[in-house]
């Protein structure tokens, strides 16, 4: 094991520690994201979280605030006001 992956094995949380969560959720994601991909990744954290919005990118990788800089303006504009 790298002695990045400790670390990171930290940060997972449980499906019942992801129920839990109560405040509002929004997911930005990337179709294209290679590193996480959406359909393995993304759209399994937002099935566990209860109250959890996704949205998904279209010609977007990894870095959506990179890749779409506009949309994801848009969306963080929405959510914070």
């Amino acid at each position: 094991m790298c002695l990045g992956g400790r670390y990171l094995d930290k940060t997972v949380l449980t499906k019942g520690e992801l129920r839990r969560i109560k405040c509002e959720v929004v997911s930005l994601h990337g179709a294209d994201d290679l590193a996480v991909p959406f359909r393995k990744a993304a759209i399994p954290l937002a099935d566990a979280i209860p109250q959890a919005d996704l949205i998904c990118l279209a010609d977007c990788g990894h870095g959506p605030a990179f890749d779409q800089p506009d949309k994801f303006l848009d969306v963080a504009r929405r959510l914070f006001g």
